[in-house]
C-alpha cells in the first residue's frame, strides 16, 4: 500500500495548491489542489505559513470525504436550558489554566494533607503520654480533654479532606489530562490571536487599521 496523500485545507474551507514558484495558493476546485505526503503537507505549513495563521490550516486526507458543514435545527422553548455560559462572556483562557493548575496541585495537596495528619498524631501522642504520666485535678483534666478534642477534630477533618482528594486524583490529576488541557489552551490563544487572509481583494484590507 502506498503512502497516504494529503490535501492542505483551512478552516474557511479552502483547499491550496503549489503554483510555479512553489508558492501555497487557494484553488476553487478540489481537482487542483496539490497531494502531498504527511512530511511535505506538515513543511510547508511549518515553512511557507506565518506562525500567528498556521492554525487555520488542516490537513485531510485525499481519499476522504469533504466535511460536511453541520445543519442547524430550530429548538423549542421546552429544549432551551440556561447555562453559565450564555451571556458569552466566559473567560475560557484563565478558565482552563485554574484547570490545569487545579489538576498539577492536586498531588502536592495530598502529600501536605499527609504533612498536616503526621503534625496532629504527633500533638495526640504527646497529650496522652501528659495524661499517662500526671495526675490531673478537674481543672487540668477539662483543659486537656478540650485539647485532645480538639486534634481529633482536625485529624477527622484531615482524613476526610485525604479521601475525596484521592476521588479528584482518580479522576483529574493524570498527565495525560493535563496535556490535553495545554493544548486546549493552545488552541484558545491561537483562536484569540487569528487573523483573515483575504483570498482575493486584498486592497480591501490594504488599509484596515
Amino acid at each position: 500500500m502506498g503512502e497516504k496523500l494529503y490535501y492542505i485545507t483551512d478552516t474557511y474551507g479552502s483547499c491550496y495548491a503549489l503554483n510555479s514558484m512553489n508558492k501555497l495558493v487557494v484553488v476553487n476546485k478540489e481537482e487542483f489542489a496539490t497531494k502531498f505526503t504527511l512530511a511535505k503537507a506538515n513543511n510547508i505549513i511549518q515553512n511557507a505559513v506565518k506562525p500567528m495563521q498556521r492554525y487555520q490550516y488542516i490537513l485531510r486526507e485525499a481519499s476522504s470525504e469533504p466535511e460536511i458543514e453541520e445543519e442547524y435545527f430550530d429548538l423549542s422553548k421546552e429544549e432551551y436550558a440556561q447555562t453559565r455560559f450564555d451571556n458569552m462572556d466566559t473567560d475560557w483562557n484563565g478558565y482552563i489554566e485554574n484547570l490545569i493548575s487545579f489538576s498539577s496541585q492536586l498531588k502536592q495537596y495530598r502529600v501536605n494533607l499527609n504533612y498536616m495528619l503526621s503534625e496532629v498524631d504527633k500533638e495526640i501522642c504527646d497529650i496522652m503520654h501528659y495524661i499517662e504520666f500526671n495526675n490531673l485535678d478537674a481543672a487540668k483534666g477539662y483543659k486537656v480533654y478540650k485539647m485532645l478534642k480538639d486534634c481529633r477534630m482536625r485529624r477527622r477533618k484531615i482524613k476526610d479532606e485525604h479521601e475525596k482528594v484521592n476521588v479528584a486524583i482518580q479522576v483529574l490529576a493524570n498527565d495525560d489530562l493535563i496535556e490535553k488541557l495545554k493544548t486546549a489552551l493552545k488552541q484558545m490563544r491561537g483562536l484569540d490571536q487569528r487573523l483573515y487572509t483575504p483570498r482575493v481583494l486584498t486592497e480591501l484590507f490594504a488599509d484596515a487599521s
